[in-house]
Formats: C-alpha cells, structure tokens, sequence
C-alpha cells in the first residue's frame, strides 16, 4: 500500500511539507526522520511538535531513531504513540 492510499484509507489527506512515505511497517509507524528531525545539537522543538501531530492526528506511533536530541514544549495529547530505539538509546533532552 503507498503511503497516498495508506493516508487516504484513514480517511485523511496529505499535508503540504509532510513526508510522502509514512513508514515501511505498513502504514502503522511514522519514522521522525522523515521529518528532518536528525538529532545531535539543533533544537528542533517545532520538527518534533509537527512529527508528534502528524502521528496522532492519523492513528500513527512516531518512531525516534536512536540517538540525542533537542527539543522543549512538546505537547502529548492522550492516545499519542513515541517508540523508541531503547530507553538508553533514543533520548530527547
């Protein structure tokens, strides 16, 4: 299933600068890279914040590859999904 038809089966359409694929788990996880979010000294509060809505508002869990990042202020509303490559290797400081 593309990810055009996996959004268009939740009944959602695509946002303009969201990631044409939504993952390669069948439409389940959204990948934060796919977002720009590359970790390492940058505060990307605003890529995460748009990564976690996207996730929520299509019945996603966002996925954090492992490593350090920067972000503050994120709000999690209920029902909304982080995985994560451990708890030791995907950090958000």
């Amino acid at each position: 299933m593309t990810a055009s038809a996996a959004l268009g089966a939740a009944g959602c359409s695509r946002r303009e600068n969201f990631p044409e694929v939504v993952s390669d788990l069948g439409g389940l996880v959204a990948n934060a890279r796919d977002f720009g979010i590359t970790g390492g000294d940058a505060n990307e509060s605003r890529l995460f914040q748009d990564a976690i809505d996207f996730a929520h508002d299509h019945a996603l869990a966002l996925y954090l590859p492992a490593g350090s990042y920067r972000a503050d202020g994120l709000v999690l509303r209920d029902h909304t999904r982080l995985i994560g490559a451990g708890s030791e290797a995907s950090v958000i400081h």
